[in-house]
């Protein structure tokens, strides 16, 4: 059996949790953040992990008491001030467990802050006390003095990374994202279900069932559109109900989806085709031969654009005439996409590259080395491009202009799943 626990982002209490999970390599992988903690510091700053280990796990956590006696809200700042005005002996009688019930049931208070003071018999005492409980204390609790111990405790605290990635389940195998109205829809192939998240939520409120394996989703003209892969179908979802108000009949392997120039875009990645599709009339209006092995699918710039994964290429097509022009080949296993101004950027997943491409002649005008297996992009509202690559993850910003990386937020240690799993990423408002 997995345990997981799940902390609010941003709180006093998710930063105790990424602490213990800094001390404790077994915790990192029971808390919700202690896999993105842990990678954020070691990467930053790794002597803050042995600053953590240095009250241990437990000590973290007896924090929780006296920050939840505060009756207001758990944020870092009222931890840092909790144990900045905590007089050193206290903050350490706490570290070690004073508080517990599984200790003061082995030994007296006063034995304890006798042990802490330097009382050699109060110590064998507490040792024993120790031994004989669930509890956990470190050597180096019981043997540093009290002023050494709240420096070392506010050092972690103030340098633990602002961890404001936050985790929703949603079900089993989460692949497309899409956001609209206040809202962000996931599609999980494993449950065969779209789930609504309205913004600040910390779980779904609505979930539909899709059936034949859903993968990818777009919002547009009031509508959720879902591509069904194995149901070879295009299902659309009210926005606002979450009834399923029509089933399109795509062809093979419809996966890619996206809306713009008044149409519904969706790949049929194994019948070769993109399809265009009247959202009023819910019909397919017109087949465009792509060649089987495309995948995903954007518009901007004027102009439709297809990554076909199989070809290694990014496909141009004329919304008007349906004319299709194809790249030369620009990297290995070409997967998101994004249009920023002057250019078309696809995500390069087994080259590790984000590569951008002139719109009109197709050529490469930038490249930038992305590792981890880069897979969706996706573009900020200032413009900067975002792409998130399966090791970690993580999610790298891009400058457009100079094509330079200026930010990456590592998210978690999970190693690449390859076709086991997908990502796909999304802005809501800012």
């Amino acid at each position: 059996m997995t345990l997981e626990v799940r902390t609010g982002s941003g709180t006093g209490i998710e930063l105790l949790v990424a602490a213990a999970a800094m001390a404790d390599p077994d915790w990192r992988r029971v808390f919700t953040h202690g896999s993105a903690a842990y990678a954020e510091v070691r990467r930053h700053d790794p002597g803050l992990i042995a600053q953590a280990r240095r009250l241990g796990r437990f000590g973290w956590l007896n924090l929780a008491g006296p920050l939840a006696e505060t009756r207001s809200a758990w944020s870092r700042t009222r931890l840092v001030g909790l144990v900045s005005r905590m007089p050193p002996a206290e903050l350490r009688w706490t570290l070690v467990g004073g508080r517990r019930r599984q200790l003061r049931s082995r030994v007296s208070e006063a034995v304890v802050r006798e042990a802490l003071a330097g009382d050699r018999p109060s110590l064998r005492a507490l040792r024993a006390a120790v031994d004989d409980s669930l509890i956990e204390v470190t050597p180096w609790l019981l043997r540093s003095s009290d002023d050494e111990v709240r420096a070392t405790c506010l050092a972690v605290l103030e340098g633990l990374p602002d961890l404001d990635a936050e985790f929703v389940d949603v079900g089993a195998g989460p692949v497309g994202v899409a956001a609209g109205d206040g809202a962000v829809w996931v599609v999980s192939a494993g449950d065969e279900t779209v789930s609504r998240i309205p913004l600040e939520a910390h779980q779904p409120d609505l979930v539909v069932d899709v059936p034949g394996v859903p993968l990818r989703v777009t919002v547009a003209y009031g509508a959720v559109w879902v591509t069904a892969f194995e149901g070879k179908r295009l299902v659309r979802i009210d926005e606002r109900t979450g009834e399923v108000t029509d089933r399109i009949r795509t062809g093979a392997g419809p996966e890619g989806v996206t809306a713009g120039f008044g149409s519904i875009w969706v790949v049929a990645q194994d019948a070769g085709q993109l399809l265009r599709i009247d959202p009023a009339i819910r019909q397919i209006t017109d087949r465009f031969e792509i060649g089987v092995g495309a995948r995903l699918v954007t518009t901007g710039a004027g102009a439709v654009w297809v990554s076909h994964f199989a070809d290694n290429t990014v496909l141009r097509v004329d919304p008007g005439s349906g004319e299709v022009t194809a790249s030369a080949r620009v990297c290995s296993g070409p997967q998101g996409l994004a249009v920023t101004a002057g250019q078309v950027w696809t995500a390069c997943t087994f080259s590790d590259q984000v590569v951008g491409l002139d719109p009109a002649s197709l050529e490469v005008t930038s490249d930038v080395p992305v590792s981890g297996y880069p897979d969706p992009l996706t573009v900020s509202p200032d413009g900067t491009l975002l792409v998130v690559p399966e090791q970690g993850p993580a999610v790298v910003s891009i400058d457009p202009a100079s094509g330079e990386v200026v930010d990456e937020r590592v998210l978690g240690e999970l190693a690449p799943l390859g076709d086991r799993a997908n990502l796909d990423a999304t802005v809501l408002d800012g």
